[in-house]
C-alpha cells in the first residue's frame, strides 16, 4: 500500500504523581519515542475506507457509512467528520492507522492516534490549524473515548517533551538535559482505572490524615522530580521514582506482579522503577543509563513471561512524516 501522506504523534508515560493528581497535586508525564502513525494510502478498490490492523486486522470500514463503525472507532469517526476528511479523500483512498504503542496500557495510544488524525486532517483540507487547535480537537475525541480525561495524553502527543500537570493547568518541562533509556514491562494484569481511583477515595474517607500524609509525600516527590528533570539529574530522578513507588504501595494501588516486575528492573540495574498509570496491574517502568543494560532487563522480563520493550523520552510531538 503506497502512502500518499502520513502524520504521527508520540505516546507517553506518567513518571510521577499518579492518584495524587486527583486531589489537586501535581503529576509529571513524558513523551516517548513510540508513535502512532496515520496515513492516507492507495486502496484496493474504489471505496473510501478505514483500516486499523492493530484492532481489526481482517476488516476495512466504509468511511461513507459511520453507522458501520464499532464503538472502539467512535472517536476516530468523530475526528473524520470534524475535519471533513472523507470529502477530501479521492475514491479508492484509504486511511491507515498503525501504532507502536500498546493499547489499553496507560501509554496514551488513543490520544496519539487522535492527534495524528487531526493533524492529517489539517494537511489535506483548507483548515490550517495551529498545534494548540489540534490539541483541543484531539481532546474532544479523547472525551468520546474516555469520558473525563485529564488532557495530559493529547497535550503530550501534540507537543512532545515533558509536562507538569497541576489542577488542570499544563506546564511544559524542558527535558533536553535528561538522557536515559526507559524499559516498560506490561504485567498483563488487567485493571480498571475508575475502580482504583474509587478505592483510594474510600481509603481517603476512612483515614483522611494518613492518606493525606501519603498524598503530600507524592506531591513533594513530584515537585523535586520537576527540578531534577530540568537539571538532568538522572540518579535523583531514579531515587524519587523508588520513593514514589513506596508511597503508591501505601496508597493500596500496588499488586504482586507490580512488585515482581519492579524487582526485575532494579535487579538488572534500573536507576529507578515504579508503576506508571493507575496501578493494580498495567505497566511498570524503569530507567537505565545504557541501552545494553536496558536490553538485558527486557530479556529477563520476557524470560519470566512478561511483555517488555525499550523506549526513551522524546522532544518530538505531532508531525508530518517524510515518506
Amino acid at each position: 500500500m503506497k502512502e500518499i501522506i502520513s502524520c504521527s504523534a508520540p505516546g507517553k508515560v506518567i513518571l510521577f504523581g499518579e492518584h495524587a493528581v486527583v486531589y489537586g497535586f501535581p503529576a509529571i508525564a513524558l513523551a516517548i519515542n513510540k508513535r502512532a502513525r496515520v496515513s492516507i494510502t492507495e486502496g484496493d478498490d474504489e471505496l473510501k475506507t478505514l483500516f486499523t490492523p492493530d484492532l481489526f486486522p481482517k476488516k476495512r470500514f466504509d468511511l461513507t457509512n459511520e453507522h458501520d463503525a464499532p464503538t472502539q472507532l467512535k472517536a476516530i469517526f468523530f475526528l473524520l467528520k470534524k475535519m471533513n476528511m472523507v470529502d477530501n479523500l479521492s475514491n479508492g483512498q484509504q486511511i491507515l492507522i498503525k501504532s507502536q504503542i500498546p493499547p489499553s496500557a496507560g501509554l496514551g495510544s488513543s490520544a496519539a492516534v487522535s492527534v495524528s488524525l487531526a493533524m492529517l486532517g489539517t494537511k489535506i483540507s483548507n483548515k490550517k490549524l495551529t498545534l494548540e487547535e489540534i490539541n483541543k480537537i484531539a481532546f474532544q475525541a479523547e472525551k468520546i473515548q474516555h469520558g473525563t480525561p485529564s488532557g495530559i495524553d493529547n497535550f503530550i502527543s501534540t507537543f512532545g517533551g515533558g509536562v507538569y500537570y497541576l489542577k488542570k493547568s499544563l506546564e511544559r518541562i524542558d527535558i533536553s538535559k535528561i538522557s536515559f533509556k526507559i524499559v516498560i514491562i506490561n504485567t498483563k494484569v488487567t485493571r480498571n482505572t475508575k475502580d482504583l481511583v474509587l478505592a483510594v477515595k474510600k481509603r481517603y474517607e476512612k483515614n483522611k490524615e494518613y492518606t493525606k500524609e501519603i498524598l503530600n509525600e507524592i506531591k513533594t516527590i513530584t515537585e523535586q522530580a520537576k527540578t531534577a528533570i530540568e537539571k538532568g539529574m538522572t540518579e535523583k530522578i531514579g531515587e524519587l521514582m523508588n520513593q514514589n513507588q513506596v508511597a503508591l504501595d501505601k496508597l493500596g494501588v500496588g499488586h504482586k506482579k507490580i512488585t515482581e516486575t519492579v524487582n526485575i528492573l532494579r535487579s538488572e540495574g534500573a536507576i529507578g522503577a515504579k508503576l506508571t498509570g493507575a496501578g493494580g496491574g498495567g505497566c511498570v517502568l524503569g530507567i537505565f543509563s545504557s541501552k545494553q543494560e536496558a536490553s538485558i532487563a527486557v530479556k529477563r522480563a520476557e524470560d519470566e513471561g512478561f511483555e517488555a520493550f525499550i523506549t526513551e523520552p522524546s522532544k518530538i510531538g505531532a508531525r508530518e512524516n517524510e515518506l
